[in-house]
């Protein structure tokens, strides 16, 4: 398990999605784009049980944008991501649960 503490670099393409509504159950908006390449300005998350749940920032020279990565997204140049490693035991198992208060 760990966390992710930052992220940059360059994508080719991005696919993300985005929580639409306001009541539950969560609706999910996807917003992609096969060739539109962006920068990584930053990314934060958790990896869970070997689950990546990260959520990235992006920007093109007219736009910064967000929100929880897809699959689809692929790297460009180079993304480093800096990951800090949590001691064996810790428990995630709620983070993500959206039902968790």
């Amino acid at each position: 398990n760990g966390v992710i503490l930052a992220a940059i670099g360059s994508v080719r393409n991005y696919k993300v999605h985005d929580v639409s509504n306001r009541t539950f159950p969560s609706k999910d908006t996807f917003v992609q784009d096969p060739t539109a390449p962006a920068d990584i300005v930053n990314m934060n998350g958790y990896v869970i049980d070997g689950r990546v749940h990260a959520h990235i920032v992006m920007a093109t020279p007219d736009k910064a944008f967000g929100g929880h990565l897809e699959p689809g997204t692929n790297v460009f140049t180079f993304a480093v991501v800096t990951l800090g490693v949590l001691a064996d035991g810790a428990d995630l198992s709620k983070i993500d649960d959206k039902t968790y208060r």
